[in-house]
């Protein structure tokens, strides 16, 4: 039977910080009606991609803003990343 382990060294070879989701600014448009830190870091995000329609999140993106102070504009662009169509139901209601 085939081990994950006899994988290693492919694993870590491969590039996982270049893997990226893209997702519509206006699924997360709504959202900023809202007055809270998380709007705020929300806006923040999109304002970093400018007036374009599409936002593009990589892994890289997520470690970089791990290490910042702003811990709320790391869980909303993890968020943004992870559920780009916007999630299901009301599973990622900002307010």
């Amino acid at each position: 039977m085939m081990q994950l382990s006899e994988f290693r060294d492919l694993i870590e070879i491969m590039p996982v910080s270049f893997q990226a989701s893209t997702s519509k600014r206006s699924t997360w448009e709504k959202h900023l009606l809202e007055n809270n830190k998380a709007s705020e870091a929300l806006r923040s995000i999109l304002d970093a991609f400018g007036p374009k329609d599409m936002i593009i999140l990589s892994r890289r993106d997520l470690l970089y803003l791990a290490r910042k102070s702003n811990l709320e504009r790391f869980v909303m662009a993890t968020i943004v990343w992870g559920y780009t169509s916007g999630g299901r139901g009301k599973n990622v209601a900002i307010s």
